[in-house]
């Protein structure tokens, strides 16, 4: 397993082929997300989680059941 930690909150994990993303906000750099398989969203604040980044991802996005987070449907 891989783990690397990107500013602020993000991390990424790798293993086996596979990309987990842990709360990659705004602060965030975008090569955190290459690749990725899922992203998990711990919050919804703008320093765990970039709405407009994410949007276009095309992955799984894992949040908290009471997040209200806009223009991202999450599961």
């Amino acid at each position: 397993m891989r783990i690397t930690k990107y500013t602020h909150a993000c991390v990424r994990l790798e293993h086996e082929g596979r990309v987990l993303v842990i709360d990659p906000g705004t602060w965030s750099e975008p090569a955190a997300l290459d690749g990725a398989d899922a992203v998990l969203v711990t919050h919804e604040h703008a320093d765990h989680i970039d709405v407009l980044r994410l949007a276009g991802l095309g992955v799984p996005v894992y949040a908290p059941a009471d997040a209200d987070i806009p223009r991202l449907e999450t599961i």
